[in-house]
């Protein structure tokens, strides 16, 4: 989002995408010259907490439209919630199923203008942010491996 970029003092690290998408991305943010945004394509799984824990927010954004906004699993957005980066997400049913407007900000999905929004609201908030850092990580305990394995196992 063009106003999102236009803020100088923050950099935009984009990972993942096939790589026509990112090509295609690359060449729109150098027609209008922002140099402030990075795009490193898809990573090894091992990679990606490298980006997530250097983040100031991290941001996961379905698109509405798609049918998987409907039924997709939370265990990316658990990864979010683990770095301990406040984390905005699209306003879709599949993420509203599982996660709360206490443990993260949503934005409308395909809706640059609000997307920008809540990443300025979550950036120059220190109060929301840490609140919704310390509820982003409470909901990652509970959605660990082991505490899920230990309420499969309960129920068995």
């Amino acid at each position: 989002c063009e106003m999102c970029i236009r803020d100088r003092d923050t950099e935009f690290h984009f990972v993942g995408g096939w790589p026509n998408d990112v090509e295609r991305w690359q060449a729109r943010v150098s027609t209008i010259k922002a140099e402030n945004v990075f795009f490193h394509g898809l990573q090894p799984h091992n990679r990606v907490p490298l980006y997530l824990w250097h983040a100031d927010a991290v941001v996961l954004g379905l698109v509405a439209s798609n049918p998987i906004s409907t039924w997709c699993s939370p265990v990316k957005v658990g990864e979010y919630f683990a770095s301990g980066a406040p984390t905005v997400l699209s306003d879709v049913p599949a993420l509203r199923r599982w996660v709360t407007d206490e443990e993260a900000v949503f934005f409308k999905s395909e809706d640059p203008v609000s997307l920008a929004e809540k990443l300025q609201m979550v950036l120059h908030d220190p109060v929301r942010r840490q609140s919704l850092s310390a509820r982003g990580l409470d909901k990652a305990r509970q959605w660990s491996y082991v505490n899920r394995a230990g309420k499969i196992s309960d129920w068995m």
